[in-house]
């Protein structure tokens, strides 16, 4: 089964919208959906993958938090992302970025001191 994964970038002003949509297809999918109440440090998200497999990521929060993301061989935190309220982190393979993690990611810790529980979401798409 494959699962395709559609990140939308648009810009618009009186009289003009622009927009191009990325899509991306991967063998596998990880969704995960977390509340984390204010004033966790390191709440835990299982999101197993291989960083070579990686195909596309989005990460979104309704509150300002910290994503730590966690090596696999030795659980150290190695990629960090400081989300801002209601601004999604994306990558895919098709865009410009170079791919954000060089091993594998077993875990996302989510730090939450926005002052309200903060819903965060992320979708991986990995072949």
């Amino acid at each position: 089964m494959s699962f395709s994964h559609s990140i939308l970038s648009q810009f618009s002003r009186t009289g003009e919208t622009l927009g191009q949509s990325l899509t991306e297809t991967g063998n596998a999918e990880i969704a995960r959906d977390a509340a984390v109440a204010d004033s966790v440090t390191d709440a835990v998200m299982d999101v197993d993958f291989v960083h070579s497999d990686l195909q596309s990521i989005f990460l979104l929060s309704d509150q300002a938090v910290t994503a730590d993301f966690v090596r696999a061989s030795d659980s150290a935190e190695f990629v960090t992302v400081v989300l801002t309220a209601s601004v999604p982190y994306t990558y895919q393979t098709s865009g410009y970025a170079s791919n954000p993690f060089n091993a594998a990611v077993s875990k996302l810790h989510i730090t939450n001191a926005s002052g309200s529980t903060a819903n965060v979401q992320l979708r991986v798409l990995v072949n």
